[in-house]
């Protein structure tokens, strides 16, 4: 059922794509968040935790990176949609850029770790970069807040904008989690467990936040 038009509103084609793209990216990111989750949890209980490890950083990587070419691919519509002054384009750019960055760096470390180079120190270096782009995508995930829930009835704009708005406050509270745990591994000898826990972190926030996005717009625009 098309939400939109039941209420009386028939998306414009551009919007319905964009927002098909960017919640299908998102879904996408919650599975890959989903699986840097299980990863982290599976080195927490001793199953071969240095390759948990290492390959939970590839994970949130790629959960990262998904996400910011699905968003930058629709950028030229979210423009559009910025003359009518819904969106704050350069903070959306700015958290798309520190996600892409995030991804790249993520995956790169991971594949390096798991060819034993540095493993432990990359790892958490990855952590801390991964904190720091959840902390920065906050104001995307509360922009695009405005992307679906603009073109709905009230009652559908009001969930939408609580729901993404509790996501994007918990990116913050991970990102900086994160950013703590990660130097937390590199000062202290450095600490598996901790990169472990960051993961963990890491993963729960691309998850739910990739999941309620990707949920929401879905929902909304599916026919």
């Amino acid at each position: 059922m098309n939400i939109a038009a039941q209420h009386g509103f028939e998306a414009r084609p551009e919007s319905r794509t964009t927002a098909r793209v960017i919640g299908s990216g998102s879904v996408v990111e919650g599975m890959a968040g989903a699986g840097a989750l299980a990863l982290g949890i599976l080195g927490l209980v001793n199953i071969l935790p240095l390759w948990m490890a290492a390959i939970g950083t590839i994970a949130a990587g790629a959960a990262f990176l998904i996400e910011g070419i699905a968003i930058s691919s629709r950028m030229a519509d979210l423009v559009e949609s910025d003359r009518s002054g819904q969106f704050d384009i350069s903070e959306i750019g700015g958290g798309v850029s520190a996600e892409y960055l995030a991804g790249l760096a993520g995956i790169t470390l991971g594949i390096l770790a798991l060819l034993g180079i540095s493993p432990l120190p990359l790892m958490a270096t990855a952590v801390i970069t991964f904190g720091g782009a959840l902390i920065m995508g906050s104001g995307t995930t509360s922009r695009l807040n405005y992307f679906g829930a603009a073109e709905v009835n009230p009652a559908t704009r009001t969930m939408a904008r609580e729901a993404l708005s509790a996501a994007s406050g918990m990116q913050i509270v991970a990102g900086v989690g994160a950013v703590v745990l990660g130097i937390f591994a590199l000062v202290d000898q450095p600490n598996l467990t901790f990169v472990l826990v960051g993961l963990v972190v890491t993963g729960a926030a691309g998850f739910i936040g990739g999941s309620t996005l990707g949920g929401k717009l879905l929902t909304i625009f599916r026919k």
